[in-house]
Order: structure tokens, then sequence, then C-alpha cells
């Protein structure tokens, strides 16, 4: 179930390194956060590969609904940091005919398109 239609965070620097921030959008896989900083002045954003590691927040089903994220590296106060999620525009669940249904297999394909359509409302903006 999606409950927020938040798809984003960003945050000001404040040049200490090893700062953690905090997101509370889900996600379907970690490997889905997108990090990048954009200087302020020039609004040039830099994509962020490495030098982060991302903590997840699980449900009881084991799905990510949030975490943080810890940075390595300082942030300047004259930039930002921005936490987004990207999630593939694939479907992977199949149901064979005859086979069992599994509500859990449904409820989180249906969560991925939601999150899905979310990051293109967000992106037209």
């Amino acid at each position: 179930m999606i409950e927020t239609t938040s798809s984003s965070v960003t945050y000001t620097g404040n040049g200490v390194a090893g700062r953690s921030f905090s997101f509370d959008f889900p996600l379907v896989a970690t490997s889905h956060l997108v990090v990048f900083t954009t200087v302020t002045a020039t609004n040039v954003d830099t994509p962020v590969t490495t030098g982060f590691t991302v903590t997840p927040l699980t449900d009881v089903n084991g799905r990510i609904t949030g975490g943080s994220v810890l940075v390595n590296n300082a942030i300047p106060t004259t930039s930002k940091i921005t936490f987004k999620r990207v999630t593939p525009k694939t479907q992977t669940l199949n149901f064979e005919s005859g086979g069992s249904f599994q509500a859990e297999s449904l409820e989180s394909s249906l969560d991925k398109i939601t999150m899905i359509l979310q990051e293109i409302a967000r992106d037209a903006l």
C-alpha cells in the first residue's frame, strides 16, 4: 500500500562529512534511489554514484517504506543534495493460468505502478 505521494526529498548542505539524511517514501529496491547534488547558484546537478550507504526501513512484509542515507562526503552549504526514487518501468509479475493467486504479489505490482505514476507526475513539473 502506498500511503504517501512523496517520491523525492532535498536537503541543504551543511559542510559536515558523514551526515545521515532520511527519506520517507517507498522503494521497490534500494538501487532505485538516485542521489545528486545541485550547486545552488548555478542549478547544475551532479550525480552521486558512490560514497553513500542506504539503510532501508521495511514493513512486516519486507517492503521498503523509507530509510536513511549516510553520505560520506560533506555537502557544501552552497549546494543541495536530493534523493529521488526512480523505479524501472517494467512489469515482471506473471500469473499462470490455473496457478495459485498471490495477493501480496498483486499488491506489490499495484504499488510499483503507483510509484511509477507518482514519478511521472513529479518529473512533468
